[in-house]
């Protein structure tokens, strides 16, 4: 007699969980208003674009295994295979919170969805999973998802639908599968203790084609050195005129320089997405030099003797500095071996950078006239002057001055002279 109630006592035991989760969903049938509701929460931005898939079980008929409603897939057909555990119902045309086509798979009961997919290049893909189930802490609980060798990068839930004692919500899931196979089988499994009712499964991947587009800012042709450098800092490089991508750009980098040397300087800029794609434009920025060298050292102001003069050679001793050049092309004018013919000449040294910049000082050559000695002894007078100048003679102190045939130093003047005469010297 005990056995035989133990017996009983069990039957009962196992069965209650089952009358009970029966009679919840019967009385919300009754009390709500009955509707068949779709939710897609988290439609992905690169859906419909090349190399994705998209496919969406909301189980209007009670097939298993289950074809998408709706589906886009070039590589085959998408299928969804349920197995009903303890307490579960199977398929259910109506449901908690008029809710129609909906898998009870009860205690431990799991659905296998069975993509075919882009695969081999590129060697990735992101897989998302939105499913949409009952959630009544202590009868039903979300199912676990999960993909044989994919990363979970994301997941987020939104309440969908209020239906006592729980909720319709959506759980989304986001995966990083590498590498990228032609195919996918995605695991979805209920608690070991409680119900899982499951009303819609979406699913979403994308194995990246499109990369997106930049244009870069426009080539920088004359970017000043900074004063005193040979390099170019704080350059305002733009930004790029246009991006777009299908999806989202996650960020848009550049391998600029601090410091930008003289001449042309490649910038490439790479633009991202949010799925790894990348695209790169270059940008030439050309750097020039315009400060003008300084001289340091220039040629000391000089006086010449004698006759007859020549511009000295001044350019070897020029010192020079430059922000750039190291080497300089350094010129006189008038030029060395001139023949100075006023009594002060300026001379020009110009010193020229490698970037054709230059600058310029002024020293000045002095010519000390010739002296004309006079010497007499008696009635006898004798010019003498320095070689290279030539002995010339007038009636009147303002001329005109005409030359003496023949007078060389030291010249002795005829006597008795007829007239005065006025003597000086004219420089050959």
């Amino acid at each position: 007699m005990n056995e035989r109630r133990t017996s009983i006592g069990f039957a009962r035991s196992w069965l209650a969980p089952r009358l009970l989760l029966l009679g919840i969903s019967a009385a919300l049938t009754l009390f709500l208003v009955g509707s068949s509701r779709s939710e897609d929460s988290f439609p992905p931005c690169w859906r419909g674009n090349p190399g994705t898939t998209y496919a969406n079980w909301s189980f209007a008929v009670s097939n298993n295994p289950a074809i998408p409603e709706v589906f886009t897939n070039v590589n085959g057909l998408p299928q969804a295979t349920f197995v009903v555990g303890a307490f579960g119902t199977g398929w259910k045309s109506l449901a908690v919170g008029g809710r129609t086509g909906v898998w009870d798979l009860g205690q431990a009961g799991s659905a296998s969805l069975a993509v075919p997919n882009f695969g081999g290049s590129p060697a990735w893909k992101y897989i998302q999973v939105q499913v949409t189930y009952f959630d009544a802490p202590g009868f039903y609980l979300p199912p676990v998802i999960s993909i044989a060798g994919a990363t979970m990068v994301g997941s987020q839930v939104t309440n969908n639908q209020v239906a006592a004692p729980g909720n319709w919500k959506t759980y989304q899931t986001v995966w990083l599968l590498q590498p990228s196979p032609a195919s996918e089988t995605i695991a979805l499994a209920g608690d070991a203790s409680k119900g899982l009712l499951i009303d819609q499964i979406v699913v979403d991947t994308r194995c990246p084609t499109e990369a997106p587009t930049i244009i870069c800012p426009p080539d920088l042709t004359d970017v000043h050195t900074d004063t005193g450098h040979c390099y170019a800092t704080s350059v305002v490089l733009g930004v790029p005129v246009a991006t777009n991508d299908n999806c989202g750009i996650l960020t848009v980098t550049n391998d600029a320089p601090a410091q930008f040397l003289r001449g042309t300087t490649t910038v490439h800029w790479t633009i991202m997405d949010t799925s790894g794609n990348s695209t790169t434009c270059a940008q030439n920025v050309t750097v020039k030099d315009h400060e003008n060298p300084v001289i340091t050292l220039c040629p000391t102001n000089r006086v010449l003797a004698g006759c007859p003069a020549q511009v000295p050679t001044l350019t070897g001793e020029v010192v020079a500095t430059d922000n750039c050049s190291t080497s300089f092309r350094i010129t006189q004018d008038p030029p060395a071996g001139a023949s100075i013919v006023m009594e002060t000449t300026v001379v020009t040294i110009t010193v020229q950078d490698e970037a054709g910049n230059s600058t310029t000082c002024n020293p000045t050559i002095t010519l000390a006239p010739p002296t004309l000695s006079i010497t007499g002894v008696g009635q006898t007078v004798t010019l003498i002057w320095p070689a290279g100048g030539t002995l010339l003679e007038a009636d009147a102190l303002m001329g005109p001055w005409s030359p003496v045939n023949g007078a060389a130093s030291p010249y002795t003047l005829p006597q008795p002279l007829a007239n005065m005469k006025f003597y000086r010297l004219q420089c050959d």
